[in-house]
């Protein structure tokens, strides 16, 4: 026993024991592009969480108040103006709604008879005053490329009922969540 315990034998022993850790053979290199992809290793995300997973989420303009009117402008600027675009994020937190409405111009009340010629627009008659913004100001960033068309106080009091009962009808439409727009008649 007193060869293991000089240094010397110590260090003998050491080195026999790394050379046979070291000298271990790789039996297999492993090459993963040789494992198929499987969609079902990944957990799927919830729906609306991103575009692609958008909700659907369905509008009826014909449910209580009728907003018809208003329902056809955003048809117009969905399939028209904004190359068929149905799919949108809702805003992140209810403040948000404020900056939209700002930022798009509705705010500066442009179909009022005192701001028809500062805005050198007409409208349709006396009671179409209200500015129907179009994505709607609960859309996050809805002041870019919005439009404005005329429709009536009360019809935009409609809107908003109708645009939150749809809201409410899609399960799991929360803020932030993207969702698809489809509009049926009752």
């Amino acid at each position: 026993m007193a060869f293991f315990k000089s240094f010397a034998s110590r260090l003998c022993l050491f080195s026999l024991l790394c050379f046979a850790a070291i000298a271990a053979p790789v039996t297999e290199i492993f090459d993963q592009s040789d494992v198929p992809f499987n969609e079902k290793d990944f957990e799927k995300r919830a729906p609306g969480d991103t575009e692609a997973e958008a909700i659907d989420a369905t509008f009826d303009p014909h449910a209580g108040k009728v907003w018809s009117n208003i329902a056809e402008e955003n048809c117009y600027a969905m399939l028209c103006m904004l190359g068929g675009r149905r799919v949108y994020q809702r805003i992140l937190t209810a403040n948000e709604r404020g900056d939209h409405i700002r930022e798009s111009g509705a705010s500066e009340r442009p179909f009022e008879t005192r701001n028809l010629a500062i805005f050198h627009t007409t409208r349709i008659d006396d009671a179409t005053t209200s500015p129907e913004e179009f994505p709607w100001r609960s859309i996050h960033s809805g002041e870019e490329d919005a439009y404005l068309f005329l429709a009536t106080t009360s019809e935009q009091g409609s809107e908003a009922a109708g645009i939150t009962n749809g809201y409410n009808k899609a399960a799991g439409l929360d803020y932030g969540k993207w969702f698809s727009i489809t509009f049926t008649y009752s």
